[in-house]
């Protein structure tokens, strides 16, 4: 930018191009929006992650939605264990999602913590990556999944399990694995009768419960997605505020500077 040599100056996130030139105004500095917006264009590609720099062994993965040339579009983003943004890319209709994280484990991933989106699956599987499945987003599966039930449906057992089933998912513990098979082999047999939402709620549980405990047995697995849905947080109401993005291009410089001022 001219009148400061050898360095460009970034808008601070959540600050439109007009406003910090009033900010700057007040500083004596005298600079158009226009050559804000340049600037941004100019520094955001240097704050993009190398595709081909190698990643940590263990990675969070989730999606928020932008405004798109005037449509909402989901983004997908990759958090390290420190909260470094790591990759991003565009996960729309016609994602490639097991390309995406194979490409991951080339670059030395071994697990990811998402959350429990169907897509997720079949891409983890084909990239050969472990999970985490996201422990907050089980429990409130599980608390909405008890909270529609009909109590008048019922029976004594149903209402026994149920609160060990919430405290399962809430404490996650690796031994419980075995029992929680042994009782769906149970209740497969005809041996115990569960309601059939109590049932299916124990057979999402019990196919799941892999997926629940690799953040248990080792602690440098993040347990959720939490981390990451607070960096969407943060980062939806300054989307909004630059009234949308127009193109792909400006998402990418977008979330380049975005990812630096709230690192």
């Amino acid at each position: 930018m001219q009148g400061v040599p050898g360095r460009r100056l970034a808008p601070a996130p959540g600050v439109s191009f007009r406003g910090l030139v009033r900010l700057l105004d007040l500083l004596g500095c005298g600079v158009g929006a226009a050559t804000l917006w340049r600037d941004v264009q100019a520094m955001a590609p240097d704050l993009a992650p190398d595709p081909q720099a190698a990643v940590d062994a263990w990675l969070e993965v989730d999606e928020t939605w932008l405004s798109i040339d005037g449509c909402k579009q989901p983004v997908a983003v990759v958090l390290g264990p420190q909260g470094e943004r790591r990759d991003w890319c565009l996960s729309g209709s016609g994602h490639d999602w097991s390309r995406w994280f194979q490409d991951l484990a080339a670059r030395g991933a071994q697990g990811l913590t998402t959350d429990d989106a169907p897509v997720y699956g079949p891409a983890l599987d084909a990239s050969g990556l472990d999970r985490q499945q996201c422990a907050v987003h089980m429990q409130r599966t599980v608390g909405r999944h008890i909270r529609d039930l009909d109590p008048d449906t019922l029976t004594h057992l149903d209402r026994a399990l149920l609160p060990v089933l919430r405290r399962l998912v809430r404490e996650r513990p690796p031994a419980a694995g075995p029992i929680l098979l042994e009782l769906w082999q149970v209740v497969v047999q005809g041996r115990v009768r569960l309601d059939p939402e109590v049932r299916k709620l124990l057979q999402h549980i019990v196919e799941r419960r892999h997926e629940l405990v690799p953040s248990q047995r080792n602690p440098k697995v993040p347990a959720s997605t939490h981390r990451l849905e607070g960096w969407f947080g943060r980062f939806k109401p300054r989307a909004s505020l630059a009234r949308g993005l127009k193109t792909e291009t400006g998402v990418r410089n977008f979330v380049a500077l975005m990812a630096r001022g709230m690192a």
